[in-house]
């Protein structure tokens, strides 16, 4: 299983957020040939938004394996782990990039 982080900044509603984890999925959802092979992949999304469920990035990975904990519970999937940390709505300070160990 892979596992990334990606931080969408200038959010101004969930929707926004939604509408991103959408693309995602539906783009590495489609099918494509390698070496004479059809491959097929998945993905799984948690999202945290900050303010609203934390400022530190500790908690916001936090809150976003616990939404794709979640989320994996009520439809048994057990695909790839992605997740979503957004930054909070657009005027509010963004969170420093530091990378997680």
């Amino acid at each position: 299983n892979d596992e990334f982080i990606i931080l969408q900044t200038e959010v101004d509603r969930p929707s926004s957020v939604a509408r991103l984890s959408s693309r995602i999925i539906d783009a590495i959802g489609k099918p494509f040939d390698l070496a004479n092979c059809r491959i097929v992949m998945a993905a799984s999304i948690g999202v945290a938004m900050s303010p609203r469920d934390g400022t530190a990035a500790e908690e916001l990975v936090a809150k976003a394996k616990a939404n794709l904990k979640r989320g994996r519970s009520e439809t048994g999937e057990r695909d790839a782990i992605h997740r979503i940390i957004a930054s909070g709505p657009q005027g509010q300070k963004p969170l420093p990039f530091r990378p997680i160990t």
